[in-house]
């Protein structure tokens, strides 16, 4: 259901962009067993199997912007995500360096065993599949941090581990909003009548659970908001000899780096899986990606899974500089410090790329989405080129 390899995804942008794109407005909140309203795309973007600007370009292609607004929101959605946390770093942390806590109620509700069988039944989708709707993931964040009082950095925590397209910043910002952190005054409590209206076979056992009003009082935020200015990541990775870094946030780097670029040896890192499905998945994104990167320059991609093996594969090939895609803020960032503090002992630079998309579109993330939008929204054609 979820596509695993860059052939898949374009595939199945492909299908998506021909049929059900006309339609989604209408139907994307619907819950339908096979989520066959929506792209089920999100995984590959998040991994950048495709990227924003292919997926964009893709639609663009075949119909005028005012049909299709709403998709291309959802896919700005992202980005935008991204981009405010990319300046607002101290947000990331304030979630990450939490400690986990054992809380009885929060392990019966990652369990399915909260008595209402419509959360159950998404709690299972999310650990067996790696995959919710996304109307089903603010009823059950909701449903964790208003109906039961948990904390919603341990339900945040819950997704993170299992979600396939797991982002740090639409995950982490989501999560805030439901729970009236993000927006001030705002906050998102899910009703019996919602999931009535939007999901026409729901379970009725315990449903009762999400009725009434309770008060809903939001949490205190300690996160640090203070706005950081953007790195100023270049866009080409120069002339100099390099090893190319390869990691899980962009899997199709050979796609956005110059055809001129010819790295001196490949090295693809990974972090370890967080989750069983999350792994199996990963495997097969990998090892297709592997693929890929021998047929784009001549050579096998070389393995690496922890800080140890990747150091000693950067000093096998004796490497003078790194170039890599720029991670963002979030736990692939955060793994690779050490490696970043230990290529800076041993004198050996690295460059971080980022993509045009990413360049031109994070600086507008200063403040809701609507501005965002209404200043990327002129220029996605050219965006896109």
């Amino acid at each position: 259901m979820i596509p695993a390899t860059r052939p898949e995804a374009l595939a199945a942008l492909e299908a998506f962009v021909d049929g059900p794109v006309r339609s989604y407005a209408r139907l994307r909140n619907f819950i339908d067993p096979g989520h066959r309203d929506v792209s089920r795309l999100s995984a590959a973007i998040s991994h950048r199997l495709v990227g924003e600007a292919e997926v964009v370009r893709a639609v663009l292609a075949v119909h005028k912007p005012a049909t299709v607004e709403k998709f291309l929101q959802e896919v700005a959605w992202r980005s935008y995500w991204k981009g405010w946390l990319e300046a607002r770093p101290g947000v990331w942390r304030d979630f990450a360096d939490a400690p986990p806590s054992a809380n009885p109620r929060a392990s019966a509700l990652c369990a399915a065993s909260s008595g209402c069988e419509a959360m159950d039944a998404f709690a299972r989708e999310l650990v067996s599949t790696g995959y919710l709707h996304n109307h089903a993931r603010m009823w059950w964040a909701s449903f964790w941090i208003h109906r039961h009082n948990l904390p919603w950095r341990e339900g945040a925590r819950f997704f993170l581990d299992h979600l396939l397209d797991a982002d740090a910043a639409s995950n982490t910002l989501s999560w805030r909003w439901v729970a009236g952190l993000q927006t001030s005054g705002k906050t998102y409590l899910v009703r019996r009548s919602n999931l009535e209206a939007y999901w026409p076979d729901v379970p009725l056992e315990g449903l009762e659970a999400l009725s009434g009003e309770p008060t809903l009082v939001p949490p205190p935020d300690t996160a640090d908001r203070t706005v950081r200015p953007l790195d100023d990541y270049p866009r080409t990775p120069g002339t100099e000899p390099a090893v190319l870094l390869v990691h899980e946030e962009d899997l199709s780097v050979e796609c956005a780096l110059p055809q001129s670029f010819t790295p001196g040896a490949v090295i693809l890192w990974r972090t370890p899986p967080r989750s069983a499905v999350r792994a199996a998945w990963l495997e097969r994104a990998v090892a297709e990606t592997r693929i890929r990167l021998q047929a784009a320059f001549g050579q096998e991609p070389q393995a690496a899974s922890d800080l140890p093996s990747l150091i000693k594969c950067v000093e096998s090939q004796s490497a003078r500089r790194i170039v890599m895609a720029a991670p963002c803020v979030g736990p692939v960032r955060d793994a690779l410090q050490p490696f970043l503090g230990w290529c800076a002992t041993s004198e050996i630079p690295v460059t971080a790329v980022r993509r045009r998309w990413d360049a031109q579109v994070f600086p507008f993330a200063k403040s809701g989405f609507f501005p965002f939008w209404n200043a990327v929204r002129p220029q996605l054609e050219d965006l896109c080129r």
